[in-house]
């Protein structure tokens, strides 16, 4: 594993959902994949790429989002339209805010993901905030490929 700091984990590598260590609260059983993989590309403490692939009962659906983690404003387009995030290091974590318009709504999101202490297992809590069901919070837990 590649440690750019004392306190900065690597989050680069492939990365499948393990499905049965994750919570996914109230959400919509339908919302729900059956699988995920993210393979993400870290270059150093400043950028994260995170190509995502989510097959589930809705079918297969690809992202590709881009963040630099110096607290600036990223944009990124996935198939529900345009997302603004903001995200930066907290600690050996890094947090991610993100806004976007959903059939007229206005959806937050934020993100805490965290790599354990051995690189093995990354986790990504998310609070969904808009939503027709109120706020929806949930944790995915990922295991190293």
């Amino acid at each position: 594993m590649t440690v750019w700091a004392a306190d900065k984990p690597s989050f680069a590598g492939t990365w499948e959902m393990n499905k049965g260590a994750s919570d996914f609260g109230q959400m919509a059983p339908q919302m729900v994949p059956d699988k995920l993989t993210q393979k993400i590309t870290q270059r150093g403490e400043a950028e994260l790429r995170v190509e995502s692939t989510t097959t589930g009962a809705r079918g297969t659906a690809s992202t590709d989002m881009k963040y630099k983690l110096d607290g600036s404003e990223s944009t990124n387009k996935n198939q529900m339209g345009e997302v603004k995030s903001i995200a930066k290091w907290d600690g050996n974590q890094i947090s991610v805010s993100s806004k976007r318009e959903v059939q007229g709504m206005s959806i937050t999101l934020a993100e805490r993901w965290e790599v354990s202490t051995d690189g093995k297992t990354m986790t990504v809590k998310r609070t969904m905030s808009g939503t027709p069901m109120g706020d929806i919070v949930t944790k995915v837990v990922f295991d190293k490929q």
